[in-house]
């Protein structure tokens, strides 16, 4: 992790990072001897969320991706909120709160 300064952006600045990223390798995948249609993002864990957005951001901006590999990735707090600014329910986690409350 980059360290953080005074006044510094911090979100969503490994979002930012991680694009800047995917285009500098997109950009010179010839120089670097490689081909950009065969690009991929991967990660896992916080890094697989990471490339879950850099997949997104790639498809909305015309990147053409081969390959997105998510191991693990830290999606389901994001699904959760999602689904909470829309207002609508989660069965998962309104079932799993049922079962909390039930054992307390």
């Amino acid at each position: 992790m980059a360290p953080l300064h005074a006044g510094a952006k911090v979100f969503p600045a490994a979002v930012d990072d991680a694009w800047a990223a995917t285009e500098w390798v997109a950009e010179r995948a010839a120089d670097l001897g490689s081909d950009a249609k065969c690009l991929a993002v991967a990660g896992d864990s916080a890094g697989g969320n990471l490339a879950a957005v850099v997949a997104l951001r790639a498809r909305e901006r015309g990147l053409p991706l081969a390959l997105q590999v998510l191991v693990y990735p830290a999606l389901s707090e994001i699904a959760r909120t999602i689904r909470s600014v829309h207002g609508e329910r989660d069965a998962h986690h309104d079932r799993t709160a049922r079962e909390d409350e039930a054992q307390r």
